[in-house]
């Protein structure tokens, strides 16, 4: 792939400005070019500053990473074809306003992203019992969609002689669809914290400094597979009304405290010693949930066994025979 970049800022009025910015990209292969432009607005007078804009961006490259029940992971590389190009599209528009007022500054933004091309990869069957068991690329699908992303950010910062305070506020949505889940269904994407807070204090005297930070999230949704294997027998993906399986993980809250000195060796190089607690109240943060299953034939049952007894049975026969 070969790149070029080219901008520049027009002056209309006096506080008034347009910048402008335009990224090429040219694929020899497939004799293909892309444009990618970004202009943005910008109103600049005293202590305040208005900023709005729209930009565009291309992707040949897609990594993805899967995680399996013992927690070993895979990398995959999606690569731009002649019948996908690019791997994925997104459009930007945002508006920012900012406010600065001798120690204090006040910042606020509301964006709106479109995404195409969103990629998800899936394992066609999920299992506890074949880890013996050598897995191809026949055993994932790759679906492809879209997603839309938007939300509010609010920010204050104030520093006074040897204090520095940052208080930030998100309030944000993410969603995606899949062309072939859900009945092409927008559902809340894996990335939707819907509030996020963070409190951030230091103070710094000569050479020693200390800092805290407080950081809240709301708790990421999830698709609950026990609720839809209570209520079916079979399951087909594509039919499941997905609000009605959505669950939420708990909120996360971390604290971290930090504190150092810095000093000169030699009056040559500076060099920082640091002492940190990460997670100063020991909370215990859920990542993600997985559930995995496997579909039985019940013709391997033994009488009066249920399929909840074959799995068990057939871990422990896999555990003797390790």
């Amino acid at each position: 792939m070969l790149s070029s970049f080219t901008g520049k800022n027009w002056q209309i009025q006096k506080n008034w400005s347009v910048n402008t910015d335009i990224r090429l990209s040219y694929l020899p292969g497939f004799k293909n070019v892309w444009v990618l432009p970004q202009v943005s607005l910008e109103y600049i007078h005293s202590k305040w500053k208005w900023q709005i804009g729209i930009s565009k961006y291309n992707q040949a490259i897609r990594t993805l990473e899967f995680e399996n029940f013992f927690g070993q992971r895979s990398t995959f590389f999606v690569l731009a074809n002649e019948t996908s190009i690019p791997v994925s599209t997104s459009l930007n528009t945002f508006s920012l306003a900012e406010f600065n007022f001798g120690n204090l500054m006040v910042l606020g933004e509301v964006y709106f992203r479109k995404t195409m091309g969103n990629l998800f990869l899936s394992r066609n069957i999920a299992s506890l019992i074949d880890r013996n068991i050598q897995l191809s690329i026949n055993d994932y699908t790759l679906f492809r969609g879209e997603g839309r992303y938007y939300g509010f950010d609010f920010g204050i910062n104030y520093s006074k002689n040897n204090w520095y305070q940052s208080y930030q506020y998100s309030l944000s949505y993410s969603e995606n669809r899949f062309e072939k889940l859900f009945n092409n269904q927008y559902f809340p994407s894996i990335e939707d914290s819907r509030h996020q807070a963070k409190i951030i204090q230091g103070y710094h005297y000569k050479n020693i400094y200390g800092q805290s930070a407080l950081i809240y999230a709301s708790g990421r949704p999830y698709t609950n597979v026990n609720q839809i294997l209570e209520s079916k027998e079979q399951i087909n993906i594509a039919d499941i009304e997905t609000g009605e399986y959505q669950d939420r993980l708990p909120d996360y809250l971390r604290w971290d405290v930090a504190m150092g000195i810095t000093f000169n060796i030699m009056k040559k190089w500076q060099s920082k010693f640091e002492i940190s607690c990460f997670n100063v109240l020991n909370r215990k943060n859920v990542k993600y949930r997985q559930f995995y299953y496997q579909a039985v034939s019940y013709t391997h049952l033994r009488a009066h066994e249920t399929v909840l007894d074959l799995v068990c049975r057939l871990l422990l026969e896999t555990k003797k025979k390790l």
